[in-house]
């Protein structure tokens, strides 16, 4: 029998820490798991929760790691199945199994020096820097518990879309003021206001309706799959400059890893057997390292 899979979004973050400092995540947490050797060892109390740093793994070129957010003793809901006859049917509560809190939601994390590509479950990426800083608290590395996990910068993003192909670049735009009144002002202006200076120039009746009533227009420029690499350096620089200009975006690249201004967002959506509410630790580290492999590059892998 087929086993049903979730989709999951796979999100690549980057590890900061205060200037001059001369470790990286990687060997942070490398040396953080030696001195906490023991699951009980990475267990920490805050904002009313427990985390849990249940899980990890050490190869070669990663560190990976699974930590849980849980309340103790809190009971989870249930709905009765049984007997549904009734017009109206309560829920109910069970409490957990003797020796165990249900999880309210864990992340997976797969690190390589600063670069850090998790798989979250019901949990925010702001929850990695939260469980990260009461680990190193506890395993009393100062300067190390200082390390904020964060989206990527746009120089990762144009790193990324200059190593890679694009398949595509969409972008939205408000056609009125002061969009418009702004566009022969500009001295270097974005895609969408060379979209809508063309307009404008074209049909000037058009651009003065969109003015007026403020309306929104979107472009999706999509590469073919017979294009040559050689012929994409256009595309190349076009990302480049939506990265660097335009307030709404979404540009795909051809491995199926997206880019959008919003939160994180180097991402890519990969299937994964069910855990509970979770996934399965291994099956996931298996899909973060090749999200990783794909975004980063043997060479520069700094």
């Amino acid at each position: 029998m087929a086993v049903n899979k979730k989709k999951k979004r796979l999100i690549y973050l980057t590890a900061c820490y205060p200037n001059e400092y001369d470790s990286n995540l990687e060997s942070d947490l490398v040396h953080a798991y030696e001195l906490l050797s023991n699951a009980k060892d990475r267990v920490v109390t805050f904002s009313g929760k427990t985390w849990t740093g249940n899980y990890y793994k050490r190869e070669e070129n990663f560190f990976a790691f699974q930590f849980a957010v849980s309340v103790p003793g809190e009971a989870a809901s249930t709905l009765p199945s049984g007997d549904l006859s009734a017009a109206s049917v309560e829920m109910g509560t069970t409490p957990p199994p003797k020796g165990h809190d249900f999880s309210e939601g864990d992340a997976i994390c797969l690190v390589s020096k600063n670069h850090v590509f998790s798989c979250l479950s019901d949990t925010w990426y702001t929850t990695i820097t939260a469980y990260l800083r009461q680990l190193f608290t506890l395993a009393h590395m100062e300067t190390a518990s200082k390390v904020e996990v964060s989206k990527t910068a746009n120089y990762d993003k144009l790193r990324l879309i200059q190593r890679k192909t694009i398949k595509s670049i969409q972008t939205d735009m408000i056609l009125g003021t002061p969009e418009f009144a702004r566009l022969s002002q500009l001295q270097h202006e974005g895609f969408g206001n060379k979209i809508a200076r063309a307009l404008s120039l074209s049909d000037m009746k058009l651009s003065e309706a969109a003015e007026k009533s403020k309306m929104k227009m979107r472009v999706i420029l999509s590469g073919s799959k017979l294009t040559k690499r050689s012929d994409t350096g256009w595309f190349t620089d076009m990302g480049r400059e939506v990265l660097e200009n335009e307030h709404s975006y979404r540009i795909e690249l051809s491995d199926g890893t997206v880019i959008t201004p919003e939160d994180i967002r180097v991402s890519k959506v990969v299937s994964l057997k069910p855990n509970g509410k979770s996934v399965f630790v291994e099956d996931a580290i298996q899909k973060l390292e090749e999200f990783k492999d794909s975004i980063l590059d043997r060479s520069h892998h700094g």
